[in-house]
Formats: structure tokens, C-alpha cells, sequence
């Protein structure tokens, strides 16, 4: 049924003089995805996005509420005939983190929080957390034969630079994905594997966010590292929060998903320690 009234929709919309179809799709969901690829649509990269339609492409994310949907990606027909870089939308994902960061700190405190040495030291502390984030994913995916690549969330950049703006000291860290190189694959027929990448990706953000914890417990270090630090907690703990203890909507694109589908003895044990370290 599902696939009759799509190809009416697209019957429908040709008919009317549409010469391009936009569909929005949930990056695991990959009952729509196929459907879609099968019928001539490809993912829309971001950089590919504002090439069609340059700043057009904001009145495009409004219309089809492509600004709170994080992880869902545009699907288009005509299929874009340009390659994406996984890595260019990387370092965008780190360039828009950061920026956002930055109006976090405004807002905490000022100007004086954003002195010229945290324009470094926060891509830096971002390129640290979604970089052993991504590496592990990446590693374990490898090693199980999985072949995997890095998406962009543009539509969570929207969110997370409201969030920022409306609560004083709030960061909604956007980190991108992971997911199969091939347009066509079974969410359920991976998950044994992505349950492993997921666990990979979120265990060493938490150690990290942790240990981070415990050295300002001991109270041994410099000023300028308390500094530092602090803003790595003001960014790890609500990345471990959301990357682990909401498998829901509109989250469900983060690994704590992953982790609830596969694992939820798992998830629960990594939850308790996500949560743990948020209130603490």
C-alpha cells in the first residue's frame, strides 16, 4: 500500500510540472529509504542542498519542517549527480558545534567567557568528544566487516542554536551519524553490528566524561585547566545524555537507539551512568 500511493505521490507531483521531489527520512529507517532509492532518490547533502537552492534552502527546511527532525535526511528526485565528502560534512559538523558552543558560553557568561583562547580550545574539546566517538564506531564497524560512513544532521543545528539562545548555560550537541556506504539495507538485519558500533561510539565519550569528573574531585588541577575542563563537561555530559538515555523521538537517531534495540541490559547500565554523571 505503502509503495502505491508513493508512486502516485510522484505520478501526481510529475503531472502538476514538478521537474524535483523532496522526501525527508529518518536515517535508520530504512523501509523508507528503500522504497525511495528504488524509485530514482538519493540523499541530498547539505553542501548539496544550498547548491540547488542556496538561501532558499532554509524557506525549503521550513516548509517541510527539516529544523527539529534531527538525523532524518532529504531525499531527492532527480538524484544529485555530484559525490558527497564525508569529511567535509565532518569538519561542518565540528565548525557548527563550535560556533553554537560559543553562544553557549555567551550567554553563561558574557563576552569574558569567549575570550581568544576558547575559539581554540573548543573546536579542539569537540574535535576530542565526536572524534573518539566516530573513531570507534568507525574501528568496530571495520572490524566486523561493516563498511559504514559519517552523515551530517543539519536539520539539529536549528534546535541546538535556539536551545542555546533560550537557557543560559544549555549546549544540544549535534554530532552527525554513522551508516551503511549502500542506499539500500535492512536497520534490523545490521543491528547485531550496529549495536556493537553504537557501544563503541558512546563508552568512550562517557569514560572520558567521567574521568574528567573525577580530576575536579581531586582538585589538583591548574586554573587554566579547570577552565578548560569545565567546558568539556558543559559539552560531554549532555552528549552522553542524548547519544545514550533517549531512544526516543525526536532522538532516535543517536546511538542510545541502537543501544535500547539491541541491548537494553546495556543501555540500562550505560543510561545509569550517563544520567549519574549529568546530576552529579
Amino acid at each position: 500500500m505503502g509503495q502505491r500511493l508513493v508512486e502516485a505521490g510522484i505520478d501526481f507531483f510529475e503531472r502538476q510540472g514538478c521537474d524535483e521531489i523532496l522526501a525527508s527520512v529518518e536515517g535508520f529507517n530504512t523501509s523508507s529509504s528503500k522504497l525511495f532509492a528504488t524509485r530514482g532518490f538519493r540523499i541530498l547533502s547539505p553542501g548539496a542542498q544550498f547548491r540547488r537552492y542556496g538561501l532558499a534552502t532554509f524557506a525549503v527546511w521550513a516548509k517541510i519542517f527539516h529544523y527539529l527532525d534531527v538525523g532524518h535526511f532529504l531525499w531527492a528526485r532527480p538524484a544529485p549527480q555530484e559525490s558527497d565528502s564525508p569529511a567535509l560534512q565532518w569538519w561542518g559538523t565540528i565548525a557548527a558545534n563550535s560556533l553554537i558552543g560559543l553562544l553557549m558560553l555567551w550567554r553563561l557568561g558574557g563576552f569574558r567567557a569567549i575570550s581568544p583562547s576558547m575559539w581554540l580550545v573548543l573546536p579542539l574539546i569537540l574535535i576530542v568528544l565526536f572524534g573518539l566517538r566516530y573513531l570507534g564506531m568507525w574501528l568496530v564497524a571495520r572490524r566486523q566487516g561493516l563498511t559504514i560512513r559519517f552523515r551530517a544532521w543539519e536539520s539539529g543545528f536549528p534546535l541546538s542554536t535556539a536551545i542555546a539562545l533560550a537557557f543560559v548555560g544549555a549546549m544540544y550537541p549535534v554530532p552527525g551519524g554513522v551508516y551503511p556506504t549502500t542506499n539500500q539495507w535492512w536497520n534490523r538485519d545490521l543491528l547485531p553490528k550496529l549495536g556493537w558500533t553504537a557501544l563503541a561510539g558512546t563508552l568512550p565519550v562517557l569514560l572520558i566524561v567521567w574521568g574528567v569528573w573525577t580530576m575536579f574531585q581531586l582538585d589538583v588541577l591548574p586554573p587554566y585547566l579547570k577552565a578548560w575542563l569545565n567546558v568539556m563537561l558543559l559539552v560531554g555530559r549532555p552528549l552522553v545524555l542524548f547519544d545514550i538515555a533517549m531512544p526516543f523521538f525526536p532522538f532516535v537517531s543517536f546511538n542510545g537507539r541502537r543501544l535500547w534495540d539491541w541491548n537494553k541490559t546495556v543501555w540500562t547500565v550505560l543510561t545509569t551512568a550517563a544520567v549519574a554523571v549529568s546530576l552529579v
